[in-house]
């Protein structure tokens, strides 16, 4: 069934099931089929992050393109970015979210910034046995919705949190995940010259700088 409204924007899929918290997806199961390119939108002010199963593909931020592949793992902030040539039938992405006020419900220290925080908009993250073993959790509680309550969702988030977290080897979880909601900086100019090859329309390429058409048209 075509669904076009998903927890992370994706807008072309065959299946999507999903874990909820007060209306919000925590975590997500998209089985995607071939596509050129795709928007990848946020409608609030979440994170997230995503393994990828079953396939490979690009995935265009403002400053770069990426290479993703079958058992890789991605984290992404709010932004506007493309994936763009998915060739396979079936792309699976088991996704989690992140967003401000469900997270500062899961950590009783204060969220603030740190200085070993990571700073970026979207990272490849490699997949050890911990996440790996992770995911397949995620899997089963996604084919078995009803043994989840609210209390087991935001355990198991806050856990997938602190994974990440060992995983960037940072010294403060709290500091790590203030760094989720932390906006990247772009040059517009930079935006530009990034992609100045590529196959982008002038409304892509707006997306890609966060700005309506015509205001993307006065910039330039």
């Amino acid at each position: 069934k075509l669904l076009y409204h998903l927890g992370c924007g994706i807008k072309k899929t065959y299946q999507y099931q999903k874990l909820s918290y007060q209306g919000k997806t925590i975590f997500g199961k998209i089985v995607m089929g071939k596509f050129d390119r795709i928007e990848k939108y946020f409608r609030e002010q979440e994170a997230c992050f995503m393994f990828v199963n079953n396939g490979d593909m690009l995935l265009r931020t403002p400053y770069n393109t990426i290479q993703i592949n079958d058992g890789d793992g991605l984290f992404a902030k709010c932004g506007n970015y493309f994936f763009e040539n998915q060739k396979s039938e079936n792309l699976t992405l088991v996704a989690a979210y992140f967003y401000p006020e469900v997270v500062k419900q899961i950590f009783t220290e204060n969220i603030v910034s740190s200085d070993d925080a990571p700073n970026y908009d979207v990272k490849k993250i490699v997949i050890d046995k911990l996440l790996s073993d992770f995911k397949e959790n995620i899997s089963y509680l996604l084919d078995n919705p009803k043994i989840v309550d609210d209390t087991f969702l935001l355990t198991k988030l806050k856990e997938f949190i602190i994974l990440l977290a060992k995983s960037e080897n940072v010294s403060s979880v709290a500091g790590f995940v203030a760094s989720f909601f932390k906006p990247y900086e772009y040059e517009f100019k930079t935006i530009i010259e990034n992609n100045k090859l590529s196959s982008l329309s002038l409304q892509e390429l707006a997306v890609l700088c966060g700005m309506s058409l015509a205001t993307f048209k006065r910039k330039f």
